[in-house]
């Protein structure tokens, strides 16, 4: 019988193989590695978080848009919580994030049925720093997907090459229109930097408002979640059910 981590580690390299083909495929005559590289691949976002007193707020706008800024849909969520008490938001190529998140998920709620407790934060994180890692190969020929990861006192950016970064100055962003959306957090953080969860939220709204007038491939449509030791709550929800939805837990 294969071990949690054993499991885990499977499943990420089911998910290389499913998703590079690369064994099967590059002997094909008619095969283009570009081309193929390129298929579903969603670049240009803004995925922020911020603290605030008690707890995270993490959200994502809902725009997905391809390597030529083409936009499909605005209706893409990009964050999800993948455990009672933590969430993940994400960057780069969607549907691979996605699967991800779905073994992260599952890892967890198999750790909690065995150990009979949650998986601590910190160990969360490494665990899901490891399998971004194991993508390194893919976010090599483009394929990146680089999160942030959150609990409700906790703030961690991850690095395509498994690093993990805090967000210790309270908050955090990843995607291409977070430069300014940061920008315009740090000013409003400059006179209260530990606001209360309605001035948070004005905050996490002005900066995603920023991004969109800022850059192309951030869209208007929101997905935020905030997230408290009493649990995860949706705070604002424009995406609805989208092409990419999917409840993790």
């Amino acid at each position: 019988m294969l071990t949690r981590l054993e499991l885990t580690w499977r499943l990420m390299d089911e998910l290389i193989a499913q998703f590079l083909k690369l064994p099967s495929a590059i002997g094909q005559s008619d095969f283009k590695l570009e081309e193929y590289l390129q298929q579903s691949h969603l670049h240009g976002t803004t995925v922020l978080a911020l603290k605030y007193q008690g707890g995270v707020l993490l959200g994502g706008d809902g725009r997905a848009s391809g390597m030529d800024f083409r936009i499909f849909t605005d209706k893409t969520p990009k964050v999800y919580p993948v455990s009672e008490s933590t969430a993940y938001g994400l960057s780069g190529d969607a549907h691979l994030g996605i699967e991800v998140g779905k073994i992260l998920a599952l890892t967890l709620k198999n750790y909690e049925k065995k150990e009979f407790r949650a998986m601590s934060f910190v160990a969360q994180t490494k665990m899901l720093a490891k399998m971004i890692e194991r993508l390194l190969p893919m976010a090599m020929q483009g394929r990146i997907v680089m999160p942030i990861f959150v609990s409700c006192q906790e703030i961690c950016t991850i690095y395509p090459n498994g690093m993990v970064v805090r967000g210790d100055e309270g908050y955090g962003g990843i995607g291409s229109g977070s430069p300014h959306a940061i920008h315009r957090i740090k000013a409003r953080l400059a006179d209260n930097p530990n606001p209360d969860k309605t001035r948070a939220i004005e905050i996490i709204l002005e900066a995603f408002a920023e991004a969109h007038k800022s850059d192309a491939a951030t869209g208007s449509n929101l997905l935020i979640y905030s997230l408290e030791e009493s649990g995860i709550a949706i705070v604002r929800n424009d995406v609805g059910n989208g092409p990419f939805s999917m409840n993790l837990l």
